[in-house]
């Protein structure tokens, strides 16, 4: 590693919104995630689990190759997203779970939902 990557990288970042990076482990669906983790770990623990699906890459990166559901691809987005309309009989109600990775390192966790009107 060059000196000055070296440096960047022991240099405390300067965030516009401060935050607190959370060293715990976070109990996904059943399957535990945490920092360090890679997508074939993560992918292994919902192996264990009935029901829940292997995590696979969502392809928004716009090159024009199609991608979804790749898990040998390094950086992007790994999703599951589940359709609940039964739940809500007036609405869709859509679930996503969203595992953000660089290069091969786990960036960020993020869960999210979106309601239609029937």
């Amino acid at each position: 590693m060059d000196q000055s990557r070296e440096k960047m990288l022991k240099k405390k970042p300067d965030y516009i919104y401060p935050f607190t990076p959370y060293t715990q482990t976070v109990n996904l669906q059943g399957a535990p995630v945490k920092s360090g983790m890679s997508l074939n770990e993560v992918n292994k623990e919902r192996s264990k689990i009935k029901g829940l699906e292997k995590m696979g890459y969502w392809d928004n990166d716009g090159d024009w190759s199609w991608d979804s559901g790749s898990t040998t691809i390094k950086t992007g987005e790994f999703r599951e997203q589940k359709d609940h309309s039964s739940i809500c009989p007036n609405q869709d109600y859509w679930y996503y779970i969203t595992l953000r990775y660089s290069e091969g390192e786990l960036e960020y966790l993020k869960i999210s939902y979106e309601l239609y009107e029937k």
